[in-house]
């Protein structure tokens, strides 16, 4: 008889357990990939989901304009889009390590470098915004030929100390971040549009990735809640036909920057990227550094900038920038498309 007991009672906790398991996940699939949930359910890492002060590569992405795209559509057409298009921002960023700290509407903040210790975790972070622009650009294709409208998608990341865990009321706790590593983060994720780049980073995300992406320095910027400015650069993606092009008919001057010379040139079109240019001379070739300098064309301001010719095709050819002292041509391609 307390054989039969004993045995009862073992299967209970065996239950108990299993039930408290399967709970448990629920609660954190929303935050965790499921590699990540399994170490953490199964008390792997138990202190991990605790609160502790810790260095954090966090972003910040939504879809910009979409409060007016909102209002031309109906609700549950809206809903639908949303569903679909955090489904798969959400699998991005998994897919490359990070949590899902939470979704603000269109917004994600996600979270790199935790539960778990990730020496790569801003390089992670930056991979995530690239992406992300990859695959709005195929849902912007879907959703304007389902429903006319346009969506682009604005990314921010920065890297810094924060207090990360389990955080909340009695009512109700979150996995999450705070502290002013977050508020940056999110502060520069709404003037990607201004200064028409895709994805910004802080300098201290630049200083863990720069040697691997190739990003553009915006200069310095002054945030809400910030008095000493910011350093800012642009990731550019690593083709930079997949930026947005805007037609330019315009004169320039090419100096190659080791020799010198000097050419004038003329451009077919342009992006945050890079420009077209045709009747560039045959000896100018791919992988020489050249120095432009553009007026006219109904630019804002002149342009001076530095790049790399990146291909050529008879006498055009398109070069990569990796400078630009304005943001003359990001405002003249934002009035365009």
């Amino acid at each position: 008889m307390s054989k039969k007991l004993c045995g009862v009672g073992y299967g209970s906790t065996v239950v108990e357990n299993f039930v408290r398991e399967q709970r448990e996940k629920r609660r954190l699939s929303s935050f965790f990939s499921p590699d990540v949930l399994r170490a953490v359910v199964r008390g792997q890492e138990e202190a991990s989901l605790g609160s502790t002060r810790r260095v954090v590569t966090v972003l910040f992405s939504d879809l910009r304009g979409f409060t007016s795209i909102s209002e031309k559509l109906q609700p549950e057409q809206v809903a639908e889009m949303l569903r679909e298009y955090l489904t798969e921002m959400t699998e991005i960023v998994f897919k490359h390590g990070g949590t899902v700290d939470k979704y603000i509407g269109d917004c994600v903040m996600a979270l790199y470098n935790v539960p778990f210790e990730d020496p790569e975790h801003a390089v992670k972070a930056v991979r995530t915004g690239l992406e992300f622009q990859e695959r709005t650009l195929a849902a912007a294709e879907r959703w304007e030929a389902k429903y006319g409208v346009k969506i682009r998608n604005g990314v921010a990341i920065n890297t810094g100390e924060a207090v990360v865990g389990t955080l909340g009321s009695l009512q109700r706790l979150e996995y999450t971040a705070i502290g002013d590593t977050v508020n940056l983060a999110a502060r520069l994720e709404s003037i990607t549009k201004d200064y028409g780049a895709s994805i910004i980073i802080s300098e201290s995300t630049y200083e863990h990735v720069k040697r691997l992406f190739p990003t553009r320095q915006l200069g310095e910027v002054t945030v809400k809640g910030k008095t000493v400015p910011v350093k800012i650069y642009a990731v550019l993606p690593p083709d930079i036909r997949k930026y947005l092009r805007a037609v330019l008919d315009a004169g320039a001057i090419l100096t190659d920057a080791s020799t010198g010379q000097v050419c004038q040139v003329r451009t077919r079109d342009i992006s945050e990227g890079g420009l077209a240019l045709a009747d560039v001379p045959p000896e100018w070739t791919i992988g020489a550094k050249v120095e432009i300098r553009l007026e006219g064309g109904e630019l804002p301001r002149p342009l001076m900038a530095e790049g790399t010719i990146a291909w050529r095709r008879g006498n055009d050819a398109g070069i990569t920038f990796t400078a630009v002292e304005s943001d003359s041509v990001a405002e003249y391609v934002a009035s365009r498309c």
